[in-house]
């Protein structure tokens, strides 16, 4: 489709959506969300390498730090053993049971090797679960199609009809979704096909 000879305005790009979605309470979300892809954000998930490699370093420290702490040394961290300090040169220092009062762990390390093993179990959980986005993935794009399916969705929560969004060029949602993008980059009747059949698949997946 040739494009139009001047950049088109809000007004016009929101008229077009509006007339595929013929819905008019949903304009002030049509509104909102234009000026939230212009924002231009990154994906609050993250990049998914970024997070993996960074949840793997942190569980690797958190071993290294559990592994230090058994240590036979440990007992130098304990306030019990400083409240002894003071008996040096007396038969504290080789009484077995003044070991085993040392031994115990105060209330805070417990807690604290508590928390290391809750971080270390869910770092387990985040590797398994993979959060974030790819690297490669066009993000102005796929938040057109994130966009467009809410407003779809929207939609049809408000007048009782399923919205049945697919990835036909011709259909509402990749139509909906190229206009939105229009709106935050300029750029006229992009084809979205494929940033819409990859939010179809985490829906579907959901």
């Amino acid at each position: 489709m040739r494009p139009p000879a001047h950049k088109r305005s809000d007004e016009e790009i929101i008229t077009d959506i509006m007339k595929l979605v013929g819905h008019p309470p949903v304009r002030v979300l049509v509104q909102r969300r234009i000026g939230d892809l212009r924002a231009r954000l990154s994906p609050f998930t993250g990049n998914r390498k970024e997070n993996l490699e960074y949840v793997r370093d942190l569980r690797e420290q958190i071993i290294k730090l559990q592994r230090t702490l058994k240590k036979p040394q440990s007992y130098i961290l304990k306030p019990r053993f400083w409240s002894l300090w003071s008996g040096q040169g007396t038969a504290i220092e080789f009484g077995p049971h003044i070991r085993n009062y040392i031994a115990e762990d105060p209330p805070r390390l417990k807690h604290f090797a508590e928390e290391l093993n809750f971080l270390r179990t869910l770092c387990d959980e985040i590797v398994k679960f993979r959060p974030g986005v790819h690297g490669n993935t066009k993000q102005q794009q796929r938040h057109a199609a994130i966009a467009s399916y809410e407003v779809l969705e929207t939609v049809g929560s408000h007048t009782g009809t399923e919205p049945w969004p697919t990835d036909s060029p011709g259909g509402k949602f990749c139509r909906v979704a190229s206009l939105f993008h229009e709106a935050a980059t300029g750029e006229y009747d992009r084809d979205l096909r494929e940033a819409c059949k990859a939010i179809l698949r985490e829906k579907i997946t959901k």
